[in-house]
């Protein structure tokens, strides 16, 4: 009987821990059911994401703009540059990507492509300009011809400048009188150091559409091109009361009522070109990109003479991007324009660099200096070398097309 009973509680203990085994079992694979539930769960979070971040990668790439022209132009004995931080819609924040420029003449360098046009080099080289990733993958690029040409205007051509207070120093007119070895003339009705013009401190392409007066010039005369009797910008009349009938016409304006949005500012400086050719179908046009300012130091410290600031809340992000979209938006409307031709000098010009400076005190209390641009757009002589060498080498490189 006793054994019976110990049978039996065997039997018992033994389905008992057959039980406690398949419970544990079974709880183990609802535990493992469910760690896999989870971790699907995750996977397709992680997944999502993923797909999320690639799109929004993908959204950044395409707000990546870069401009370069059809055709850059280097004259024999010039040396051309061509600055990373004012070829794309990115600015100085281009220097978080590596940038690369692949040509088989000339030096790829940390912050510019530079290259010097010799008598061995002249002829077209391809140009491409392309933006990797920390990762190496390529996530912009853009090519363009490089062309080194002769350093010869075959003869003597008279220029008209019609601009602001950028094409109101002398350095510029003196580089290129230089650089064309007395084939170059220049004609106008104002007077820069011994150099003719129609340049004039803040104006915009809207005050030469506009009846404006001067107010710098005494007696405050009416800017010339402004036909009362028509109401408009009138060239034909121009040239009747002035006497001036220049051979090629430089237009350097854009910096004044500059904006974000180009289209206001584009579309005078369009009107004006386009009043110019139906009068004159067949005179050549020069349109020079107007400059990238200072750096922060040169807008930020830029003061009139009784210490007011002359360029408030104004900083180089977003005035980078005003030259940026103007650039574009000219390129792109003057495109199918015969004999407009675009001169590049936003992109040749250095912008870090080619600005006069003054020292002062890092801060009020320590004897460390720094340099500070004197304001944040005219540029130092040595700018305005480079501003004419790039109209130059445009010239030599397209004068055979008149």
């Amino acid at each position: 009987m006793k054994m019976a009973h110990k049978k039996t509680t065997e039997k018992l203990i033994l389905i008992g821990l057959m039980i406690f085994v398949i419970a544990l079992i079974t709880y183990e694979f609802i535990k493992i059911r469910q760690l896999n539930e989870t971790l699907a769960a995750l996977q397709t979070e992680l997944d999502d994401k993923y797909e999320e971040t690639n799109k929004k990668l993908d959204s950044y790439k395409d707000d990546i703009q870069i401009y370069l022209p059809d055709v850059i132009y280097v004259a024999e004995g010039i040396t051309t540059e061509i600055y990373d931080s004012q070829v794309t819609s990115l600015g100085e924040k281009i220097d978080q990507y590596n940038v690369n420029w692949v040509c088989e003449i000339g030096k790829n360098m940390r912050r510019k492509f530079s290259v010097t046009g010799t008598y061995e080099l002249i002829g077209d080289y391809s140009l491409e300009l392309q933006i990797y990733d920390n990762k190496m993958n390529l996530i912009a690029s853009k090519s363009t011809t490089l062309s080194l040409i002769d350093n010869e205007i075959p003869k003597t051509i008279s220029i008209l400048t019609i601009g602001d207070s950028l094409s109101s120093n002398v350095n510029s007119y003196l580089q290129l009188a230089k650089l064309g070895t007395g084939n170059i003339e220049f004609v106008g009705t104002r007077d820069i150091d011994g150099y003719k013009c129609e340049a004039r401190l803040g104006f915009s392409a809207g005050d030469y559409l506009s009846e404006t007066y001067y107010e710098y010039d005494g007696g405050t005369p009416l800017q010339p091109f402004f036909n009362k009797e028509t109401k408009q910008f009138d060239w034909n009349y121009y040239k009747k009361t002035t006497g001036c009938n220049p051979d090629v016409i430089e237009i350097f304006l854009g910096t004044n009522e500059i904006d974000v949005d180009p289209t206001e500012n584009g579309n005078n400086i369009l009107l004006m070109i386009d009043l110019i050719r139906q009068a004159d179908p067949d005179i050549p046009i020069y349109f020079v990109n107007t400059i990238y300012p200072a750096n922060q130091d040169g807008i930020g410290s830029w003061q009139n003479s009784h210490s007011l600031a002359v360029l408030p809340g104004r900083y180089k992000f977003e005035e980078d991007t005003k030259v940026f979209n103007l650039m574009v938006y000219m390129a792109n409307k003057l495109a199918n324009y015969d004999k407009v031709y675009m001169v590049p000098a936003a992109i040749t010009f250095d912008s870090a660099n080619n600005f006069t400076t003054y020292t002062q005190a890092d801060n009020p209390y320590t004897t460390t200096t720094i340099e500070v641009p004197d304001n944040g757009i005219h540029p130092s002589p040595a700018g305005y070398n480079q501003i004419a060498d790039t109209f130059y080498s445009t010239l030599c490189g397209t004068i055979r097309e008149w």
